[in-house]
């Protein structure tokens, strides 16, 4: 080993040769090796003092992987929590979206108001002589404010929900006569009743969606009409999820319709559409 000290003052340079490395003391490695860790001279302890590679790679490929599953696992359990909180009954949905199976849940209520006998429930088997929503009968008239509550409903889970947009709802009874131009006779009614519910829009111009709620007798009354029933309240319930409309819309539950559409002609008779400039039925 040599050291210079002519040329670069106070500072020593050492140099080491192949055959010398083996044979200096530990202490004269300093100069070399700074602040590592003391190596012995076998081979063997070196590798023991956990500076192998190999033995640090597979620890780190262990943990990485456990990482990723547990991220994985994570993921599935979110995924897995959300449809389970979408198939439970009664559990809160965005407002814009279409739910069937509370569809065919109010879909059942309906039937459930038709199935009847003299104001008693009959057994799914037992059907013949059941009363059907009929118009103008007490029947109807629960089927009615049937309609108005579901509505009101909507209103309540739109807020709940974080909405700001309301219906406006309205009622109304009508009695009067249908007057035929052929022969000029009389048709006369009482009681027919009509729920509305109305979207205010940016124009005064308004569509019209009607769905009429009574059956003819005996029937429980799903194809005709309740299943256009529950389809308005969520078509309404996803109006109601657009910060502004186009246009007004009004949606029409008429009574009567299978007493020969009585209750349609009560609502444009009784000029229901003096506020509309154009209006579109969908039926």
């Amino acid at each position: 080993m040599e050291v210079d000290e002519g040329r670069w003052g106070s500072k020593s340079r050492t140099k080491v040769s192949g055959s010398d490395w083996s044979s200096m003391p530990n202490d004269q490695y300093a100069p070399l090796l700074g602040d590592r860790p003391t190596f012995s001279s076998s081979l063997n302890s070196f590798e023991a003092k956990n500076y192998d590679e190999r033995s640090v790679r597979p620890r780190f490929i262990a943990a990485a992987g456990s990482y990723t599953l547990y991220i994985l696992l994570i993921v599935i359990a979110a995924t897995i929590a959300f449809y389970v909180e979408k198939s439970i009954p009664g559990a809160p949905l965005p407002i814009d979206v279409f739910n069937e199976t509370r569809a065919l849940a109010n879909l059942g209520d309906l039937i459930y108001l038709s199935k009847q006998r003299n104001g008693v429930p009959v057994p799914d088997r037992m059907l013949y002589g059941i009363t059907g929503r009929l118009a103008m009968t007490d029947s109807g008239l629960d089927t009615a404010a049937w309609v108005q509550d579901k509505l009101a409903e909507i209103n309540a889970d739109v807020l709940s929900l974080g909405g700001t947009r309301q219906m406006e709802i309205v009622t109304r009874t009508h009695d009067g006569a249908v007057v035929e131009d052929d022969d000029s006779s009389a048709m006369w009614y009482s009681g027919v009743t009509n729920v509305l519910a109305r979207i205010p829009g940016a124009s005064p111009r308004a569509l019209l969606i009607s769905a009429h709620y009574d059956t003819v007798a005996y029937s429980p009354g799903a194809s005709d009409n309740g299943a256009a029933v529950v389809t308005v309240l969520e078509i309404l319930r996803e109006l109601l999820s657009i910060e502004e409309l186009p246009y007004t819309v009004i949606a029409l539950f008429d009574d009567a319709e299978e007493s020969g559409l009585l209750g349609a002609f009560s609502f444009a008779a009784y000029a229901a559409l003096a506020h509309c400039r154009l209006v579109n039925f969908v039926l």
